[in-house]
């Protein structure tokens, strides 16, 4: 993701953004972020990811696991892919 003020890379799992109970800060310049989920982006997501969960869920039942594993990471990697950041 990239700062909305800087324009520089910061990682989601950056210790500046996850930081319980505080304002979220840019490592680089300092001000302040918040992470929303980008809605354009989630819905364009949803029907490749939602697909790709069917067949992997098949997949996964045919080798005798639970699909719901695969419902799970389905669903944190489109939440994952679709956040950005917004200027606080």
């Amino acid at each position: 993701m990239k700062c909305p003020h800087c324009r520089l890379h910061i990682s989601l799992f950056s210790k500046s953004l996850n930081q319980f109970g505080k304002s979220r800060t840019c490592p680089h310049c300092h001000q302040g972020v918040r992470l929303s989920i980008n809605v354009k982006l989630f819905t364009v997501l949803f029907i490749p990811l939602f697909c790709l969960g069917l067949f992997l869920k098949s997949f996964f039942l045919n080798i005798a696991l639970d699909g719901s594993l695969v419902t799970g990471v389905i669903a944190v990697l489109l939440l994952l892919l679709s956040m950005q950041l917004k200027p606080d």
